[in-house]
Parts: structure tokens; sequence; C-alpha cells
């Protein structure tokens, strides 16, 4: 009676012993929240085993190897449960085959039937192996489990163990005052510590709040650089744009002036022809003027001819009108000589008789020269005769100077007629002349006005090319110099955002500096006060152990 409980002591005390030393293990080598859960369920599973010992040790003395053994197996029993599964099935299945082989061994007389008196198979062998198991069962549960009692420990080996824990156990109670007084101490360094850490945190803690307020001051002022630079960038877009409009009013600009060289080109090519035009009109009116002048000679001269043919003409047409009155007179002559033509003829006739008369006489004369008394009218008609022989003979002048007259006439006539169709023609080319002296100078006018026109253009499109030029000139060096401005305000403005970038990235990486600083500080103390936690967890179960001893 008396042996029973010392063995069961040394177990507790064992148990205790192990559990220190784990917990000791666990807390040094596992000090988060996670490992402290493990620990815990470590302990917990040490526990029951220590537990499941004892009741061992107190019912039945077993061998410890083998309750060990038992008791892990019984506690990983649960966890190996898809283990068990994986197990029946393999039975099952190597039953069903060792059952389908029987049966094909067996002979045909004596093999089975598609069914067992009616029932399916399958529940007649589930019925049959469950039967069987639970006999098997049944039987190691009733007979197998009776054993003889085999007791693991002397008495002699009881109080050497004993002797032994009651050494260690003042050993452990000296140990525990030493780390008491470690503790203490400790506990008083962890207090200076934590006053130090505490004064720190608090300078942390202002530190923190002035890197905060600097911090806001810092995004304040990186707001309002992201701002201008925002706008900078706006109107950098815009100075882009305005440079790009720029640019096409420049490239515009280039074109029409292009185009305005190509239109003084064209002007030019122009005024060179106009010029030759001019020059050709000049020569040509240098030649209209020779031409005028030599016609105005002509002129003149033909004016002098018309008037000497004028005065040939008067006088020609006095010559004719006294010829006329002559050849009235001629005609009234002629009427009266041909009168005295009549008379002459009849005359004649008379002097043709009278010769005849004569010669009559002459043969008579001497028969007749008595007749002295008649001799006196034979003269006076001989002077008759004579008288009438001078009348034909004027007449007969008269008709050849009349004929004459007659033929100077008609030649004046043909004159007259030769004349009149020159002046005539004359008349007609002075008027063709004086067409073509009008046309020469309304076209010469009209040139003039033209050439006047051009040069006009000429210098109203030299004075609007200067003033493009000038123009252009002006607004590409205010471009220019707005561009150049714009340029400097950029770059500076980038200079400033580049700076300003700068410092927000120093600040940033001062304050995440800080920030690691504090984080590591904060870490780092959390870190002691668990171990310091532990430590004096530990130091408590401790105690804890020492009173319960």
């Amino acid at each position: 009676m008396m042996t029973a409980p010392a063995p069961a002591v040394a177990v507790q005390i064992r148990t205790r012993k192990t559990l220190l030393l784990q917990s000791l293990k666990i807390m040094k080598k596992e000090p988060s929240a996670t490992q402290q859960k493990k620990s815990t369920k470590l302990s917990s599973k040490t526990t029951a085993k220590l537990s499941t010992k004892l009741l061992i040790t107190e019912g039945t003395p077993v061998d410890a190897a083998d309750t060990e053994n038992h008791l892990e197996i019984k506690v990983e029993e649960p966890a190996d449960a898809t283990l068990l599964d994986n197990i029946l099935f393999l039975l099952y299945s190597f039953l069903l085959y060792f059952s389908k082989t029987l049966f094909i061994t067996l002979p045909d007389d004596t093999q089975p039937g598609p069914d067992f008196y009616g029932l399916p198979w399958k529940p007649v062998v589930f019925t049959v192996l469950f039967g069987f198991v639970s006999f098997v069962v049944f039987f190691w549960k009733t007979i197998l489990v009776v054993k003889d009692r085999v007791y693991q420990v002397n008495e002699q080996q009881i109080s050497q163990k004993v002797n032994n824990f009651t050494k260690e156990n003042e050993e452990l109670k000296q140990k525990l005052s030493n780390y008491e007084q470690k503790m203490k101490e400790q506990v008083k360094e962890i207090k200076k510590q934590n006053m130090i850490l505490s004064d720190e945190a608090t300078k942390y803690k202002d530190k923190m709040k002035l890197l905060e307020k600097v911090k806001e001051l810092l995004d304040e002022r990186a707001k309002s650089l992201h701002v201008m630079l925002e706008s900078e960038r706006e109107q950098k877009a815009k100075n882009q744009d305005l440079i790009m409009e720029n640019k096409k009013l420049i490239e515009k600009l280039k074109e029409v002036i292009s185009v305005n060289t190509s239109e003084l080109s064209e002007l030019q090519i122009v005024l060179n022809e106009a010029k030759l035009r001019e020059e050709k009109v000049k020569l040509e009116c240098c030649r209209l003027q020779k031409e005028n002048t030599m016609l105005k000679k002509k002129k003149e001269q033909l004016q002098q001819e018309v008037k000497d043919w004028s005065t040939s003409h008067a006088e020609l047409s006095e010559q004719i009108k006294s010829f006329e009155k002559s050849q009235k007179d001629l005609q009234v002559a002629l009427s009266h000589k041909e009168d005295t033509i009549n008379a002459l003829t009849n005359c004649i006739t008379q002097l043709n008789w009278l010769q005849c008369e004569s010669e009559s006489e002459d043969q008579n004369r001497e028969d007749e020269s008595d007749e002295l008394t008649n001799g006196e009218v034979a003269g006076d008609r001989n002077k008759k005769i004579k008288d009438q022989i001078k009348q034909m003979m004027d007449v007969s002048r008269t008709q050849t100077t009349i004929s004459v007259v007659e033929e100077d006439l008609k030649l004046l006539q043909l004159k007259l007629r030769a004349s009149m169709s020159t002046n005539c023609n004359l008349e007609d080319q002075i008027k063709k002349l004086e067409s073509n002296c009008s046309s020469l100078q309304s076209s010469k006018v009209g040139l003039e006005e033209e050439c006047k026109t051009l040069r006009q253009k000429v210098e109203i499109l030299n004075e609007l090319y200067q003033q493009n030029e000038m123009a252009l000139q002006k607004k590409l060096s205010q471009e220019e110099y707005e561009r150049l401005e714009k340029e400097q305000r950029l770059s500076a403005a980038e200079e400033k955002v580049v700076s300003t970038v700068e410092e927000v990235k120093n600040y940033k990486r001062r304050i995440e500096e800080m920030e690691e600083e504090l984080q590591k500080t904060e870490r780092s103390f959390k870190n002691q006060i668990v171990c310091k936690r532990r430590k004096l967890m530990i130091i408590g179960s401790k105690l804890v152990l020492q009173k319960e001893l």
C-alpha cells in the first residue's frame, strides 16, 4: 500500500520538470503570438500524455515505452482518419478480390448462384464480415487483454529517485531564488528602461508630430507645386500650341511670301514685258511720230499741192470759163463763120462760076474790048471775090485754131479729171492717215495709261511687300522674344519644379527613415517588453511550482 504513491509522485515531479523545460525552450525559440499558440498546443499535448502516464502508473503497471506508444497512437488517431479510410477501402477491395478468386476456384456444382436464397450477395457478405470482425474484436477485448501485473520500478529505485528529486528540488529552489533576485534586478532595469523608453517615445512622438506637421506643410507645398506644375504644363501646352500656331502662321506667311515672290516675279516678268512693250510702243511712237512728221510734211506738201492744184484748178476753172466763154464766142463765131462759110461756099461756087465765066470772058475779051463801060463792074466783082477768099482763109485759120483749142480743152479736162482723182485719193489718204494718227494716239494714250497703272501697281505691290516684310519681321521678332521669354520662364519653372521635387523626395526619404527608425524602435521595445513579460511569466510559473513543491 505504501509503494503505490511513490512512483506517482516521481512521475508528477518529472512531468513538472519536463513541462518547465519545454516551456522555457518554447519561450526562447518562439517569441511570436503564433509560436505561443503552438507552445500552448504542445504543452496541452504533453500534459495529456503526462496525465495518461500518471493514469497508467496508478492503474495498470505496463512498460513505459508501450504506454507512450499507445498514447501517441490514441492522440494521433483523429489526425490519421483519412489513412484509416484508405486502409479500409484497400481491405474491402482485397476481400472482394479474394472472394471472387475463391468463387472462381470452386467447382461448377458448388459455385454460388446470382443470389443467396433470394437475397443479394452483398448484404450477406457484409453481414458475415461484420460478424467475423465483431467476434475478433470481442475476443481481443475480453481474452487477449488479460495480462499479469508487471511493476516497472522497485522500492530501492524509487527511494533513490526520491532522493535525487529532493536534491534536484533544492537545487531548483536555489536557482529559483537566484532567478527571483535576477528577476527583481531585471524588473528594476526594465522599469528604468521603460522610463527611458517612455521619454524617448515622448521625444519621438514630438518628433513625429513635428515631422507630421512638416509633412503636411510639404504635402501642401507639393500640392501647390503640383498645381503650379499643372498650370505650368498647361501654359507649356498652350505655349506649344501657340508655337505650333506661330509656326503654321510663319509657314503660311512663308507661303504668302513665296506666293508674293512668285506674283512679284510674275509682275516683274509682266513689267519687263510691259517695259519691252513700252519700248516697242516708244519705238512705234517714234516711228509713228516720224511717220506723222513725214505725213505732216506730206500733208503740208499735199496741202500746198492742193493749194497749187486749187489755184491751178481755179485758174483752169477760170480758163475753162474763159474757154467756155471763148467757146461760146467761138460757137457764135462759128455760127457766123458757118454762115460766112456758106456764103463763101456760095462765093466759091460763084467764083467757080466766075472763073468759068472769066475763062469764057478771056476767050471773049477780044470780042468784048468794046465794052469798056462794063469794066468797072468786073473790077468790083474781083474785089468781092478777093475779100471772100480772105474770109475763107480766115475761116480755115479759125477752124484750125478751134480744133487746136478743143484739143487743149480735152487735155485740160483730162488733167482736171486726173487732178480731181489724185485730190480725192490724197484726201482719202489724208483721212486714213488722220484716222491712223488718231488710233495711234489713242493706243499711245492707252499704253501710257497701262504703263502708269502698271507702275502704280508695282509701286503698290512693292509697298505692300515691304509692309508685309516689316510686319512679318515684327511678328517674328515678337514671337521669338515671347518664345525666348516663355522658354526662360519654363526653364526657371522646370528648375523650380526639379528643385522642389528633389526637396520633396529628400523630405519623403527623411520621413521614411524616421518612420523606419520609429518602427524599429517600437519593434525593439515591443520585443523587449514581450521578452520581459515571458521571463516574468516563466519566473512566476517557477515560483508557483516552488510554492506547490
